[in-house]
């Protein structure tokens, strides 16, 4: 590969990288965010109401679409005041991660320093479990806190849990279970002993391994099939070919110029040695030229292809989109 080539692709591969971290991250629409407010004043509403399960649920739903620190904080503040510490904290610790946008307020600001405070002033409350299982030969039991199994490996370690009443069930090899209702308070880390279970104790039939009866039911019609909108994948597709297009219609352009001041310099096709610079700029721009319109014509099929699939979702009838990419060209194959 020759260096002008070699340095068309790192362009190019740069360009892509650029392209692609913008979207990496999806930020909030304006749709997203009115509803986030909506839901936002909804939830203090309810939480100064007294209703604080309903509220931390508005609140949860406010965070997930509009994803500020604000409704992270209020979020995170509804959860300890339900006793529900580890998703407090977790909310707090999530803010840190939501990036800074260049518009950000001064209360949005001060949202993620108070939510570093309460992450760190949670930290010392929250509970533990200590469970101790005897040994038992074959495979070792398996055990469930509140419904949620345990990784093996993480039996015996303490397990970080909200306070209250917990339930523990523990499965031996040979299907017999222990169960155990255990009350933790703040900051307590509990140690547990699960016993074997007595002589004689029910076994647990394992869950049935066979094939699911197939059942039926009529397909969704026409109107029933939501809409969607064109995927992130697309539209970086589309920002490729316009970045790709821009990029060969400058350096084409440029290269052209270079080829009339050259058939100026050049009569006869002779160039002289003091030509030569600009023949191999001509030369570098044009190869440049034709690699970003070739990444200009894949990113146009991934972005139509994109455009199309989103036609099958609200078509009734079936279609079929295959994109390809060749050397030097690209295109989409389908049936429709």
């Amino acid at each position: 590969m020759t260096s002008s080539r070699r340095r068309a692709w790192i362009w190019v591969g740069a360009v892509s990288l650029a392209l692609w971290s913008s979207i990496g991250v999806a930020q909030p629409t304006a749709g997203d965010l009115e509803t986030a407010r909506a839901l936002y004043k909804q939830g203090k509403e309810l939480r100064d109401a007294g209703k604080t399960r309903e509220a931390r649920d508005k609140f949860k739903a406010a965070h997930a679409v509009g994803q500020t620190p604000i409704t992270g904080l209020e979020l995170a503040r509804t959860h300890a005041a339900l006793g529900e510490i580890v998703e407090a904290r977790e909310v707090c610790l999530g803010i840190a991660r939501i990036p800074v946008a260049s518009d950000e307020t001064d209360r949005s600001a001060a949202a993620r320093t108070e939510a570093a405070q309460l992450a760190e002033s949670l930290k010392p409350r929250i509970p533990a479990l200590l469970i101790r299982i005897p040994t038992v030969l074959g495979p070792p039991p398996s055990v469930a806190i509140d419904g949620r199994a345990i990784p093996a490996a993480a039996v015996g370690e303490p397990r970080k849990v909200n306070p209250g009443a917990h339930e523990i069930v523990v499965t031996f090899p040979d299907g017999t279970q222990s169960r155990q209702q255990v009350e933790v308070k703040e900051a307590e880390t509990k140690e547990v002993v699960i016993p074997l279970p007595p002589p004689g104790a029910p076994v647990v039939a394992p869950p049935a391994t066979g094939p699911v009866p197939y059942q039926p039911y009529p397909p969704p019609t026409y109107r029933e099939r939501p809409s969607r909108g064109l995927p992130s994948w697309a539209w970086a597709g589309f920002a490729l070919a316009g970045t790709g297009a821009l990029a060969g219609s400058i350096t084409g352009l440029m290269a052209i110029s270079k080829s009339k001041d050259l058939e100026t310099a050049c009569p006869d096709r002779k160039c002289t040695p003091e030509s030569y610079n600009d023949l191999d700029t001509g030369r570098r721009l044009g190869n440049i030229s034709n690699v970003a319109w070739s990444i200009a014509a894949v990113g146009l099929v991934i972005g139509g292809a994109g455009w199309l699939s989103t036609q099958k979702a609200s078509s009734p009838g079936q279609a079929r989109v295959t994109p390809w990419v060749g050397l030097g060209s690209a295109g989409m194959e389908g049936a429709f």
